[in-house]
């Protein structure tokens, strides 16, 4: 048996999560690896602060534990969420 193969390997913590923590997990890389992309590209609709808020707001959300389904296209979700959350707080205010 070698050492990747050993029951409770925790080389990969996400191998024996449920599918929705996985895609969680995914979800939040993508978010912090693609912060200041979101947030450049996002301002060429919304003021600045409130593309900030709603990325502030993704993510709070992203941390809670929910159940999610696989997510093909990482960026293209957090864009799109982004976004969505801009346009709730907009009517909200």
């Amino acid at each position: 048996m070698t050492a990747d193969s050993r029951p409770g390997n925790r080389d990969d913590p996400d191998k024996d999560a449920p599918a929705s923590e996985t895609t969680r997990h995914q979800l939040l890389r993508a978010l912090q690896d693609r912060y200041a992309e979101l947030k450049s590209r996002l301002s060429r609709s919304f003021a600045p602060d409130l593309v900030e808020d709603a990325l502030h707001d993704t993510w709070l959300r992203l941390q809670k534990p929910r159940d999610l389904s696989a997510v093909r296209d990482p960026a293209s979700y957090l864009s799109r969420a982004v976004a969505n959350r801009a346009r709730n707080i907009l009517t909200s205010r």
